[in-house]
């Protein structure tokens, strides 16, 4: 009995030491011949995703089918083609019933199709993860812009007032920058601690990339701190072009 094992048998039952012309026992669960006999290790593989892309594999032993000769498997084979999936399932199917007419082909799918479908339900949840995402922010800047921009022109009589009395645009602009800095820095200091905390139960809806993904973490922040940014900029731009005569009358 020989057998071939994969890269995680390795990692989990012998990260130190080379494997290959070692011996194993274990129940082969198809019965048959070699059940539950010793076999030689005679070769190590990469893992394979049977489980779906974002399943770690587990540790696996491949075997010979020649060593089990009362056993008649589901061969599944893989072909390289570059016609269309029809094309190549009748070549396929005839080529497989010139050998054996009463052989089934069945299940001919591309590798896309597998990939897609294993990932599937995955896609769709973070799908409607990002929707709300993007919703959730773009209410969030129209939020900020509203109120900042609100905060700002109520300002308006008081910068007229303070240009009156000598006061220089870049001063009325900073002054008008103040608060929206303040509290933008305030809140992206108290959302990105949040979003730490909360990103972990998130963590199993993610493959290929980081629950905390660090430009998730600054492209969010830096278009929130535009957005406060332009909402007050653009009110104490207009404030600066009030007429001094005009803000003294109130």
């Amino acid at each position: 009995m020989v057998v071939v094992v994969n890269e995680a048998f390795v990692r989990r039952f012998s990260p130190q030491r080379d494997v290959v012309g070692r011996r194993l026992r274990y129940v082969w669960r198809g019965g048959g011949d070699g059940l539950g006999k010793e076999a030689k290790i005679i070769g190590v593989v990469a893992d394979v995703r049977y489980d779906g892309l974002d399943v770690a594999p587990p540790p696996r032993v491949y075997e010979s089918i020649l060593q089990h000769p009362s056993y008649t498997p589901a061969v599944f084979l893989r072909t390289r083609s570059d016609v269309d999936v029809k094309a190549t399932k009748e070549a396929l199917t005839q080529t497989v019933h010139s050998i054996n007419p009463e052989l089934p082909v069945f299940n001919v799918r591309t590798m896309a199709d597998l990939m897609s479908a294993s990932m599937a339900r995955r896609k769709f949840s973070v799908f409607l993860m990002s929707v709300f995402a993007v919703a959730a922010l773009l209410l969030a800047a129209l939020g900020i812009y509203g109120v900042m921009a609100f905060v700002v022109s109520q300002r308006a009589q008081e910068f007229g007032i303070r240009l009156a009395l000598g006061a220089k645009p870049r001063d009325i602009v900073g002054l008008a920058f103040r608060p929206g800095v303040i509290l933008t820095a305030t809140g992206t200091i108290v959302g990105l601690g949040a979003s730490i905390v909360v990103t972990r139960l998130m963590s199993s809806l993610l493959f290929g990339v980081s629950a905390s993904d660090p430009m998730t973490f600054a492209v969010v922040p830096v278009l929130l701190g535009i957005v406060t940014m332009a909402a007050s900029f653009i009110p104490a731009r207009r404030a600066t072009r009030v007429s001094p005569m005009e803000a003294l009358k109130y």
